[in-house]
């Protein structure tokens, strides 16, 4: 909508323009090239455990917060909020409510990024229907629909004992209806439905700071009481993850994956899908990875590809 184009406008100048230039005219069709450039991405991402102190540059801390925010929520709810700790006072704060190894970590990476998923996204549905309206969605859909969606799934009251309740008496009837209509969704508690979706910006940001070059180290490890009265977050969030984030002080490492037939199935939970070749780090891409993770960031195709 007429409203998206003008913050980005405002917010990046010629470069909003190139970007909703390049977003209007965005088709599904990617090259063998994007695809190989997207595939190093996710195989490069590893969980960095020794960062080094060089500060992260604005710019790039900047676009990699910029594409997370492209992560997929419920109904475009962006039910979370991302805490970034860039100060060495802030960060040796956070280390202490941390566990083991996640305590240095969090005090020798130059940026760590804490998640808190919102559990009363409800008291926003105001703003997420005009939102929705000003990107074009039908009217009927932003005051009915979005609406009536947001409040059986997330269940996002404000107050925790109104929020309990009202999930509770959801829970129960809709597990009751889904009997005679399976349909129904029966939905998550509101704090495990306000994970799910900060998750998914937690991921994006991830490979985001992948493909800029940097290590990151995703963490629950912590007393989520101690990082909220660290930060000042409200009570009304709780904290799936946070994320270390720098150059990495080590060379990455690929982690083991179970083999495709033991995860993935076909049609029923019973039957294992077969034919998936395992994603693998080849020798190649792992000689490459030394040159290029925490040295220089990714080639200016590679990041074209994926920003």
């Amino acid at each position: 909508g007429d409203v998206y184009k003008r913050q980005i406008n405002a917010e990046y100048g010629e470069t909003g323009s190139s970007v909703l230039a390049r977003f209007s005219s965005m088709s599904l069709t990617f090259s063998a090239a994007e695809r190989a450039a997207l595939s190093r991405v996710m195989l490069t991402r590893f969980s960095c455990k020794k960062f080094k102190p060089n500060p992260i540059k604005e710019a790039d801390l900047n676009a990699v917060l910029a594409l997370t925010q492209r992560a997929p929520t419920s109904f475009n709810s962006q039910p979370y909020k991302i805490v970034v700790a860039k100060s060495q006072a802030v960060r040796d704060q956070l280390g202490m409510a941390c566990s083991g190894p996640n305590a240095d970590r969090t005090r020798n990476a130059p940026v760590v990024a804490v998640f808190a998923a919102d559990m009363e996204i409800l008291s926003d549905l105001d703003k997420q229907t005009r939102m929705a309206i000003a990107n074009g969605a039908p009217e009927v859909y932003a005051k009915e629909g979005l609406p009536k969606g947001m409040k059986v799934l997330s269940n996002g009251y404000p107050g925790w004992l109104i929020r309990t309740m009202v999930y509770n008496l959801t829970w129960s009837l809709t597990s009751v209806l889904s009997w005679f209509k399976p349909g129904i969704p029966v939905p998550a508690p509101p704090e495990a439905w306000a994970m799910k979706q900060t998750m998914m910006a937690a991921d994006h940001f991830m490979l985001a700071a992948t493909v800029h070059g940097m290590g990151t180290s995703c963490m629950e490890g912590f007393n989520q009481a101690a990082i909220r009265n660290t930060l000042g977050i409200p009570a009304r969030y709780a904290i799936p993850c946070i994320v270390a984030v720098g150059y990495p002080d080590m060379d990455p490492r690929a982690g083991e994956r179970y083999d495709p037939e033991e995860v993935i199935r076909e049609d029923h939970f019973s039957e294992p899908y077969r034919g998936v070749t395992p994603a693998t780090v080849t020798e190649s891409l792992r000689s490459n990875q030394k040159k290029s993770v925490g040295t220089k960031r990714v080639n200016s195709f590679t990041r074209a590809v994926c920003t």
